[in-house]
């Protein structure tokens, strides 16, 4: 999924080769966007004007922001060419999809909302205010002690967490909950693949987890229950993202390493492996 210049998202995947274009529509004008992200079947993006978020694709687990097809009046796909706004009530400034639910900071920062799967607790969590407009569904607001500043947000296909200011570091619900995210301090940025997490500080990335295919960068494969440093070179990265059992970083002079499951070439570097235990460059055309 991508954002182009012009503010209009473009989609591809789940078999075909096209390119697809999302065609918003609000009171007769298109709507433009800002942020895309995509999910496993689904895709979501910000509105540059309103900062709402819209909505398309598989809607399985009322992840498309609407009610699922066993609902009333539901479905079980919401066409790219008539996505849905989420009816949460707030305006966003980040939103971030893997597999089958969403979560979203409020622009406030002071408030994140997730819906979608929920069998793990991913996204309702221990300790949600939940919203349900009449007959819809249910979205979940977590709750932090008071008006907490949320840094930023990340999602796995089985967890939730995120950054939090004044002090209070990294919270994660869904099977995450069970891993030592407090060790990671106060990062910058978050990342949360299937079995492991991931974290910036002053353009220094920290990682623990199971770390069977090496996703946690540290050149073997043994588990990690607290962060660990990730090898170097790089000695920093700027952005840090996580696939399901691999991860990827950007360094601040733009070039991009990846590092943990390699079997089918995600690692970028042309040539496919049981893993890279430490991070390699991702190598251009």
């Amino acid at each position: 999924m991508a954002v182009d210049v012009d503010g209009d998202v473009w989609w591809w995947g789940r078999g075909l080769p096209d390119h697809h274009k999302v065609s918003a529509v609000l009171a007769g004008s298109p709507v433009k966007f800002s942020l895309a992200t995509a999910g496993y079947g689904h895709g979501c993006a910000i509105s540059q004007s309103r900062s709402e978020i819209w909505c398309w694709g598989a809607n399985g687990w009322s992840t498309a922001g609407v009610p699922h097809g066993n609902m009333p009046g539901g479905t079980w796909e919401v066409p790219d060419w008539a996505p849905v706004r989420v009816l949460a009530p707030l305006k966003f400034r980040k939103v971030v999809a893997r597999s089958e639910h969403t979560c979203a900071i409020g622009s406030t920062s002071t408030d994140v909302v997730c819906w979608g799967r929920d069998d793990l607790k991913q996204s309702s969590g221990p300790n949600p205010s939940t919203f349900q407009l009449p007959g819809g569904i249910p979205y979940h607001f977590q709750l932090f002690g008071g008006l907490v500043n949320i840094q930023d947000v990340a999602v796995s296909s089985s967890s939730s967490c995120v950054t939090l200011g004044n002090g209070n570091g990294v919270k994660c619900w869904g099977e995450h909950r069970l891993r030592n995210v407090a060790a990671f301090g106060m990062p910058d940025s978050i990342a949360a693949g299937f079995a492991h997490v991931c974290a910036l500080t002053a353009l220094q990335a920290r990682c623990l987890g199971t770390n069977f295919w090496g996703e946690v960068g540290i050149g073997n494969n043994s588990q990690q229950l607290v962060p660990v440093t990730v090898n170097a070179p790089p000695a920093s990265f700027a952005q840090i993202s996580t696939g399901e059992s691999h991860t990827c970083g950007i360094t601040p002079e733009g070039d991009a390493f990846c590092w943990g499951r390699n079997g089918q070439g995600q690692g970028g570097t042309g040539a496919t492996s049981f893993s890279e235990q430490a991070p390699r460059q991702v190598t251009t055309p």
